[in-house]
């Protein structure tokens, strides 16, 4: 009996040991860890933010740092995609890839953010005070620009298969500011200090990044990069392909949250969007695992059916006690913001979701790592058309509830394709 005892601890430990070893489930975890931290500092940040100032410095500095996701989402135009397929499987060009792809993203965002900030009375009226402050309009620029440098260079770090970069990086960037923020508060507490306490510290990593921690890993590499024609040519169809498929698989995701203000009454749009939020903590798992997933197989392609299968395995383990746990305690969840947001069954539907977006989401970085484009796009267009159909219908039918009916019925509806398709051709 004690042997077998045993026996059932070694195999444990073993797999235990092998996840925590495998770069695919290491970087995973790093990755998961980085969106945590992320995530909780700038809750913290904002929380500290209201208390210390009005709502209306609160909403104008966190309307200026959405436009700046936003300009940084415009501008990527499949950079990303581009530099972890090609990059992760090109030791030797891996360098004058980077470089080149730098070089662009510095020119992209430049023209981007200085379009924006000279067309603000048309493209955001509301961030007009901007005008008003000198150092806070520089440093939106700056900020702007090097923030979307800094998602490129995690993801070369994360090509070296260093996904701990990533994490510390996170922190570099996340846990400063409230610190900073409670400096700023002795002197001045307007959106300025809002602002600047959020990127100052970004802005330091993205320098110190550029000047010593990429050169260090990558020898020659410069801090704007260095541009090479037959490289961004011979890679360019590639990523803007997979630009296209990326606005449309991640469509769905980004228009419920703004659509439910039109289709719904503002309290109810409130209360969807709490628990949407909620929900949107077991999405980070499956996005940050398939990140990682595609680094792997683009390195080896031959090895994308097990690389695929591992990916699901780890992303299921993982949701299911959370799921579990938001299952049996969603009441309990959603009263900590109000008893009026207590919804469990529209967080049950989306729960039961999590399952086959993790595999559709698997399916779309496996389209990817094969390099064909015609049907990541078919994908990534079905996905879209099937939950925005399924949404307009079911949401006039059902309300709030209707819209997470939407939201399973489109995923569960896609998963056909990986059901059918991959299952054939790679799980033989």
């Amino acid at each position: 009996m004690s042997a077998q005892v045993n026996g059932i601890f070694q195999t444990i430990y073993g797999r235990i040991h092998g996840m925590l070893f495998s770069p695919l489930y290491r970087n995973s975890l790093y990755l998961m860890a980085a969106t945590i931290t992320s995530s909780g500092a700038g809750f913290v940040f904002w929380w500290v933010s209201a208390r210390i100032t009005t709502q209306a410095d609160v909403g104008l500095a966190s309307s200026a740092i959405a436009a700046i996701t936003l300009l940084k989402s415009i501008g990527e135009i499949g950079l990303s995609t581009t530099l972890i397929h090609f990059g992760a499987s090109q030791e030797k060009g891996a360098v004058k890839l980077l470089s080149t792809l730098i070089v662009v993203k510095w020119i992209l965002m430049l023209i981007l953010t200085v379009g924006f900030v000279v067309g603000l009375p048309i493209f955001s009226p509301g961030l007009m005070p901007l005008y008003d402050s000198p150092p806070v309009l520089l440093a939106f620029i700056i900020f702007t620009i090097i923030d979307g440098i800094l998602a490129l260079q995690d993801l070369a770090m994360l090509n070296l298969g260093k996904g701990q970069y990533v994490f510390f990086r996170q922190i570099a960037c996340n846990l400063p500011p409230t610190l900073l923020l409670l400096v700023f508060a002795q002197f001045v507490t307007t959106y300025e200090a809002l602002f600047l306490a959020y990127v100052i510290p970004n802005m330091v990593v993205g320098v110190v990044t550029s000047l010593y921690v990429l050169p260090n890993n990558y020898p020659g590499y410069r801090f704007f990069g260095s541009f090479n024609l037959e490289i961004f040519r011979n890679v360019l169809p590639y990523g803007m392909v997979n630009y296209i498929s990326d606005l449309l698989w991640s469509l769905p995701g980004n228009l419920i949250p703004v659509i439910t203000i039109s289709i719904l009454a503002a309290d109810d749009a409130g209360l969807f969007n709490i628990s949407w939020l909620i929900f949107g903590v077991v999405l980070i798992i499956p996005r940050v695992s398939t990140t990682s997933m595609f680094v792997e197989v683009s390195k080896n392609k031959d090895a994308i059916g097990a690389n695929a299968l591992k990916t699901i395995r780890f992303v299921i383990l993982l949701i299911t006690p959370i799921c579990v746990v938001m299952w049996l305690f969603g009441d309990f969840i959603l009263s900590v913001f109000g008893k009026d947001y207590s919804n469990i069954d529209l967080l049950r539907v989306l729960l039961l979701s999590a399952y086959p977006f993790s595999i559709n989401s698997v399916h779309y970085i496996m389209l990817r790592a094969i390099g064909n484009l015609w049907n990541i796009t078919i994908f990534a267009f079905f996905s879209a058309l099937a939950t925005s159909v399924s949404l307009f219908v079911l949401s006039s039918i059902y309300g709030m509830n209707g819209i997470g009916y939407a939201w399973l019925l489109g995923q569960s509806l896609t998963m056909i394709f990986p059901i059918v398709v991959i299952g054939r051709r790679y799980f033989r």
